[in-house]
């Protein structure tokens, strides 16, 4: 799924979830524990601000979205 971040929930790198908007929908993407992104999960403050996409490759845990990948689109 391509989108834009656009909330951040947590503090600093400590980032629990985000909303990704796309497709005119908004998603609660939750940040799985298992999964090592390769950044400092900050960095999604900086595609908020700057409305610059993101691509997430996602996983339906219990119902919720878990993002497995997380990538500059």
């Amino acid at each position: 799924m391509i989108g834009l971040v656009i909330d951040v929930q947590g503090r600093g790198n400590d980032v629990r979830s985000f909303t990704l908007e796309s497709g005119g929908e908004k998603y609660r993407i939750r940040v799985a524990p298992d999964v090592d992104y390769g950044f400092q999960l900050g960095h999604l403050r900086t595609h908020e601000a700057s409305v610059y996409p993101v691509r997430c490759t996602l996983e339906r845990r219990d119902g919720r979205l878990y993002a497995l990948e997380i990538a500059d689109a």
